[in-house]
C-alpha cells in the first residue's frame, strides 16, 4: 500500500477537478480525500496500491476536461494511520 500527498498546480478550481479526482479514485480504488488550497491548487491524499496510484497519478496529470495540470507536487508519507475508508470531497 502507498501513501501520498499530491499537491496538484495549474488551472484545477472551477472546472470539475474535484469531481474528476473522486471519480478516478473510484476507478482505481483509492481512498483519501482531495479538497481545495487558498492559493488555488487541489491537495489530493490518496492511498492505494502501486499500481493503482501510478494509475491515479496519470490521470490527477492529465486533470478534467476544462482544467490546466501545470505540476504535481508528490510526497511519499510512509504506511497510513488513518486510513479514509472511501475516497471523498472535502469542501471548506
Amino acid at each position: 500500500m502507498q501513501h501520498f500527498k499530491i499537491t496538484v498546480k495549474g488551472r484545477v478550481q472551477g472546472v470539475s477537478f474535484r469531481a474528476f479526482t473522486l471519480k478516478s479514485a473510484k476507478k482505481h480504488i483509492i481512498n483519501g480525500t482531495v479538497k481545495n488550497c487558498a492559493n488555488g491548487d487541489v491537495e489530493i491524499i490518496a492511498s492505494g496500491t502501486k499500481q493503482a496510484m501510478q494509475l491515479f497519478i496519470q490521470d490527477c496529470r492529465k486533470g478534467s476536461l476544462f482544467a490546466k495540470v501545470t505540476d504535481l507536487d508528490i510526497t511519499e508519507l510512509g504506511s497510513p494511520t488513518e486510513l479514509e475508508p472511501n475516497f471523498r470531497i472535502i469542501d471548506r
